[in-house]
């Protein structure tokens, strides 16, 4: 068993314990449903300082206090989106954080994170965010595109973390070698400060907090992807799509439009939780979404109609939903 696989087994176990203990107030049935007929359910949220489980936390109490459901969502610290299909497949989550690009590893079953196949095991329930390809760099630096990127001092992303995996996905889609660094992400803002890096790379949604304190200690710039790489992104990596940063929208050092790609974030669910439960959750986010972006601005980048960009197929109690409000989901998202 490899170091990262390893990681994810440790993780899981410290998962459990908190897990059954969110799980004891389910009813024998095993239908999460207790005798009053209200239901609790397990998320996964990642780890407690990350926008997601901000994002989980805030949908958790909105869905509380929504009048029409008796849905108690108990979100969860996890090592990450990664272990969460192997975390419904032992019956340890009922919900959690994911990206397009984990679909796409746990439908394949990537040998670096898993054993096996997880599809069919979970389905994507609504989009969270579309996570940019953020590449950073001074502003007097002579990386114009990522194609200048070859052969520099680039950070990758943090050890064992998705967006580690996404980037590389990326520089190998286009057959661009660098010089890999994988390190804590402040760390390598740091570095990028005192000049030991050429360039941070990261999928994330913006803006993102880290940046525009940076931008406010040094002159930086983000790098754009010409469209004819973008057109082989998406060919070659079916989580990726094409999407841009606007002038003097997400960062006030972005004057113009610049073409990037990015993944999608969004809340998963075992297949095994009802239809109808999964509808009161879809249903009761979507009619408070306005507020959900008050408090987790990220959550703006997303509407209803993301969900047609999903990788796992849509849970049928999701479909409900969204069939209900004129989208037509297709055959190839359908369980």
């Amino acid at each position: 068993m490899n170091k990262f696989k390893s990681s994810l087994l440790i993780g899981s176990l410290l998962v459990i314990a908190i897990v059954l203990a969110a799980c004891g107030s389910q009813d024998d049935s095993g239908e999460g449903g207790s005798s009053s007929g209200s239901s609790t359910l397990a998320v996964g949220g990642a780890g407690d300082t990350s926008w997601v489980y901000g994002a989980l936390t805030t949908i958790s109490e909105t869905i509380k206090s929504d009048e029409d459901t008796n849905i108690d969502l108990v979100v969860q610290t996890t090592p990450g989106s990664v272990p969460h299909p192997q975390l419904y497949d032992e019956g340890q989550i009922d919900l959690g954080s994911s990206t397009t690009s984990v679909d796409v590893w746990a439908t394949e079953g990537r040998e670096e994170f898993y054993d096996k196949s997880y599809e069919g095991v979970y389905n994507s329930v609504l989009p969270l965010n579309k996570a940019k390809l953020h590449i950073v760099v001074p502003a007097d630096s002579d990386i114009e595109e990522i194609r200048d990127l070859e052969g520099k001092s680039v950070f990758t992303g943090d050890p064992g973390t998705s967006i580690l995996y996404t980037t590389r996905d990326i520089l190998g889609a286009l057959d661009i070698e660098v010089d890999d660094h994988s390190m804590d992400r402040d760390q390598a803002f740091e570095y990028l400060k005192e000049g030991r890096l050429d360039a941070l790379m990261f999928t994330l949604g913006a803006p993102y907090s880290s940046l525009l304190e940076l931008d406010a200690s040094m002159d930086i710039k983000l790098v754009p992807v010409p469209e004819e790489d973008v057109e082989i992104l998406e060919e070659e990596l079916p989580d990726i799509k094409g999407i841009t940063f606007e002038a003097d929208d997400e960062y006030d050092f972005v004057e113009e439009e610049i073409q990037t790609v990015s993944n999608i974030q969004l809340l998963s669910a075992s297949a095994d939780v009802s239809d109808d439960e999964i509808y009161d959750i879809v249903k009761a986010t979507w009619e408070s979404w306005d507020k959900i972006n008050e408090q987790v601005p990220a959550t703006k980048l997303v509407s209803e109609e993301d969900i047609l960009d999903m990788v796992v197929p849509i849970h049928p109690g999701a479909i409900k939903y969204y069939e209900e409000i004129g989208i037509d989901i297709p055959e190839e998202l359908t369980p």
